[in-house]
């Protein structure tokens, strides 16, 4: 807690030994006379005299005595360990305190202390329904980002937890020291991607006329009736509605989303995400290491980054052409729609990058 100056409080009372102590005469030893002020004034009231002068050398002469008796005061008042530095902190400026000051500015300490321990002992705090929809959307949006490359573990969890604490929404400051509250929100964001993860798997099931039912893993999809599926436009858009109501659908989602088609179509068992995790590794990976048959060099990291986009520009156009009625023409509105996210989702994709270029392991954590 940072010290800040004195200030006069309502009331400055202390008890009877404090003002002894306050007022108290140091002893002198015998033989030796009391220096006394150059003054006039002998009426020998000794707390009325001038205060002492502010120290000008630039640097703090502490009274030790002072400075020990306001830290048994604190200590006698039942202040806090943690709170004690404050104490030094403050006899620690350019000018010196005196006693009563450093008396008052203990009293101070002792009343945020107390608003402290009001607020400990406050009703427990709870996800709002507010925040719930502000954590519902960051996971969507970490889960249908183009710039996923992990869909459960620690790593994930860990970023949309700083995207949800940076962005503010309706969190207490002191979150970060208060290790009930960080729980309950950790696990609201793990149920919230849980939850995410279930209904994008359930739109992309609907897709493709397969029904959301408890007898899905047991039913295969097929092309056999491909005509009757949806289009890629109208499932990106079934899927981006659960995520931020501004968010825009651009050809980069789109992209992504007919990938989550595409692996669903080989396995939509419960192993969806983690497979698809390792389909968005080998592109990735063949995109960097596969060495260009024309210049013989591998690729830098702009060229990796063409390959990559091309890629999903295929998984793109085989989607559009595999699915849905031919004559059809919803899908032609992809090549007009805008190619730039939202800035909401911008945000969540910038953090994912961020995640990902730091190597974060996938896979422990959120189940």
């Amino acid at each position: 807690m940072s010290s800040s100056p004195p200030i006069t409080p309502l009331r400055s009372e202390f008890p009877a030994d404090l003002t002894a102590l306050m007022f108290a005469v140091s002893p002198v030893r015998a033989g030796v006379r009391r220096p006394r002020p150059d003054t006039d004034d002998e009426n020998g009231d000794d707390f009325l005299s001038s205060p002492r002068p502010p120290n000008t050398t630039g640097a703090t002469s502490v009274n030790a005595n002072d400075l020990n008796a306001v830290r048994r005061y604190a200590t006698r008042k039942r202040l806090k360990t943690e709170m004690m530095p404050d104490i030094d902190e403050f006899y620690s400026g350019p000018i010196a305190p005196q006693l009563s000051e450093g008396f008052i500015f203990v009293n101070q300490l002792l009343t945020l202390q107390k608003i402290d321990e009001f607020t400990t002992l406050a009703p427990g705090w709870e996800i709002s329904k507010d925040l719930q929809v502000n954590i519902s959307s960051v996971c969507y949006g970490a889960a249908l980002s183009p710039s996923a490359r992990l869909y459960k573990g620690d790593a994930l969890i860990a970023t949309v937890l700083k995207i949800i604490l940076d962005r503010g929404f309706d969190i207490p400051k002191n979150i970060d020291s208060n290790a009930a509250m960080k729980r309950k929100l950790t696990t609201a964001i793990k149920n919230s991607l849980t939850e995410a993860r279930s209904q994008i798997k359930k739109d992309i099931a609907k897709s493709v006329c397969i029904k959301a039912t408890k007898s899905e893993k047991t039913q295969k999809p097929t092309m056999t009736n491909a005509t009757k599926h949806q289009s890629l436009i109208v499932l990106a858009e079934t899927i981006g509605r659960h995520c931020d109501d501004g968010f825009l659908v651009t050809p980069e989602f789109c992209a992504r989303v007919a990938l989550m088609r595409r692996v669903y179509m080989k396995n939509n068992s419960d192993n969806f995400w983690s497979i698809l995790g390792d389909e968005l590794d080998v592109i990735h990976r063949a995109a960097s290491t596969t060495v260009d048959p024309v210049t013989g060099k591998l690729p830098t990291a702009p060229e990796a980054a063409k390959r990559v986009s091309k890629a999903f520009r295929g998984i793109l156009d085989h989607d559009r052409k595999s699915h849905g009625d031919p004559s059809d023409k919803a899908n032609d509105a992809i090549n007009t729609m805008p190619t730039q996210a939202d800035a909401h989702q911008i945000m969540i994709n910038d953090a994912l990058q961020l995640t990902t270029a730091s190597g974060a392991d996938t896979a422990s954590g959120d189940e």
